[in-house]
Parts: structure tokens; C-alpha cells; sequence
């Protein structure tokens, strides 16, 4: 999945940019930090990093794994943490 892993994080980037640059309309004031992770396609991996980025961070926004299957563990941290 890492392939698709990399496109994904390209497009992530490129949008954060965007924003960041003003070429796109959100609020003008609010600039878009991407923290990045690697769960490596691992259910264990994708509870544990999913936990930490939201403990060691302020986060506005989760964005979704790739998979589905890892996606919902990391829904299920995020619902326990409250972060919406």
C-alpha cells in the first residue's frame, strides 16, 4: 500500500499548499500543519500512532487511512479520545 501511501501524502501536501497560499477559500487566518504517520498496513501500528498523534498534538482534523479496515480502528481511537 505504500505506493498508494505516497500518492495520497503528494495530494495532502499539494492541498495543504493551497490553502496555505490562499488558493482556495477557508478561513484566511487558519493555516493547514500536516502531521504525517506510517501505520505500515498494521492494525497494531495504526491504534498506537493514531493515539499518539492525537495525545502529542493539538489536532483540528483526522484524515483516514487508505483502508478501509485500518480506517475504522483509527475512528474507533479518535471516538474514545473525543476527537471529532
Amino acid at each position: 500500500m505504500a505506493q498508494i501511501g505516497v500518492g495520497c501524502v503528494a495530494a495532502a501536501k499539494l492541498a495543504a499548499e493551497m490553502v496555505n497560499e490562499g488558493r482556495h477559500q477557508v478561513a484566511r487566518r487558519a493555516k493547514l500543519n500536516l502531521i504525517l504517520s506510517d501505520v505500515q498496513s498494521d492494525t497494531t501500528v495504526t491504534r498506537t500512532e493514531t493515539d499518539r498523534l492525537i495525545t502529542g498534538n493539538k489536532l483540528s482534523a483526522i484524515h483516514g487511512c487508505f483502508a478501509s479496515a485500518l480506517t475504522l480502528i483509527a475512528s474507533e481511537v479518535a471516538e474514545r479520545a473525543k476527537c471529532r
